[in-house]
């Protein structure tokens, strides 16, 4: 080979060295820029599969979340979103799988053991629920929402009175926080507090004066201890913050406490306005005519419970109505003769001996007032009414 040869050689030889040089170079550049591209990449994904979870589009999602975890194999939110994606499409067993692949790559996070309670108590294992719920909340301590599920599970597992205490404990730094206070309050009235749980309740629709739920919950209170006014008063601002479909309802609430409390005048116009939604109601025309009773309105007593027995022909109530109706308009052998036809009815029959008693008393007839009453205290032997009346030449 003459020099000249050697020279051309080495210096190809060269240049290859150089070029093939390059070539790696280049190649572990592009891999790094692929690295970094998926370690930014990875996020973006992830925020995109949570956006298409909250709009509904589950497949969409799962195919992010694919992305994602095949970058990222370890990507504990992934996996807890995925899960979530499993829940929702109601695939209990591997929703359960996703949230324990969660946990795997991160013990703490709180999400990932929300969601493996849920699937437990899904499959009614309630006591594995609320193990999961407690780690929830202590991997996020001021998390309501956790709160407000430890505290349920409890009192579902029977345990109202640590739900009490923990409720307790997240409201001494959230007193003013609606749902708190609700889940206090029903949690309150389970264990038979119920003054705690009228107090928890009107602090609860203080802070949230149209929260028809709180409301609602406040008035069955009442109503349960027999404090129908107070329970008529919330009905009463129930009825005009009601849409259509729920105004009949809180209005014939409202009539039955205000008709319960002695207020016959706001009965009578919570049942006129009943009216005329219901004009073959029965039951309707029913009250209008015990209000108007209670009133001494005796001829919009006696129509009321005439238009009662039309729509419904075998009402004994109303029978007894137009009974009592003509003993205060001083008829009393009419009123008797309605009042002994009743006696032996199941419903009415208790009060019906009671009245014909007192028609016997204003007619003079002492012996069968008081058998009359001796008779009403055996159908109905706690009824007060009939207590007080019996033995008694009253009127």
């Amino acid at each position: 080979m003459t020099a000249i040869q050697k020279t051309v050689y080495g210096y190809i030889g060269l240049c290859l060295l150089i070029v093939l040089t390059g070539c790696e170079t280049y190649q572990q550049s592009t891999n790094g820029l692929k690295e970094k591209y998926d370690e930014t990449a990875a996020p973006v994904k992830l925020s995109t599969a949570q956006v298409q979870f909250d709009q509904g589009l589950y497949p969409e999602a799962r195919k992010s979340l694919t992305q994602v975890l095949n970058t990222d194999s370890a990507n504990a939110p992934a996996y807890c979103l995925l899960g979530k994606i499993e829940l929702a499409e109601g695939k209990l067993v591997p929703a359960r799988d996703a949230f324990g692949r969660a946990l795997a790559c991160d013990p703490n996070l709180a999400e990932a053991w929300f969601g493996s309670a849920v699937v437990a108590q899904s499959g009614d294992n309630h006591s594995l629920a609320l193990d999961c719920y407690q780690k929830a909340l202590s991997c996020d301590s001021g998390n309501i929402e956790y709160t407000l599920a430890v505290a349920a599970t409890m009192n579902v597992l029977g345990r109202s009175e640590e739900a009490a205490r923990c409720l307790d404990s997240q409201l001494a730094s959230n007193s003013k926080n609606g749902q708190l206070l609700s889940a206090a309050a029903a949690t309150a009235n389970r264990l038979g507090n119920r003054q705690k749980a009228i107090q928890l309740y009107r602090r609860a629709a203080m802070t949230d004066p149209k929260n028809q739920d709180v409301m609602s919950a406040l008035a069955l209170i009442y109503v349960a201890g027999g404090q129908w006014q107070d329970a008529a008063d919330i009905y009463d601002k129930l009825v005009e913050m009601a849409n259509d479909q729920q105004k009949e309802t809180y209005l014939r609430l409202l009539a039955s406490c205000s008709l319960s409390a002695g207020q016959y005048r706001d009965a009578l116009g919570a049942f006129d306005k009943l009216s005329v939604m219901r004009r073959s109601d029965p039951d309707v025309w029913l009250g209008m005519a015990q209000a108007a009773l209670g009133m001494s309105d005796l001829k919009r007593a006696r129509y009321s419970a005439q238009k009662a027995l039309s729509y419904k022909h075998d009402c004994p109530q109303a029978d007894a109505i137009l009974g009592s109706a003509d003993y205060l308009d001083k008829k009393y052998l009419s009123a008797l003769e309605r009042f002994t036809r009743l006696s032996g009815d199941p419903q009415v029959g208790g009060f019906a001996c009671f009245m014909a008693g007192r028609c016997y008393l204003k007619m003079g007839r002492m012996e069968q007032a008081q058998a009359a009453f001796d008779k009403a205290v055996q159908i109905c032997p706690e009824s007060p009414l009939a207590a007080l009346f019996m033995n008694q030449n009253t009127n």
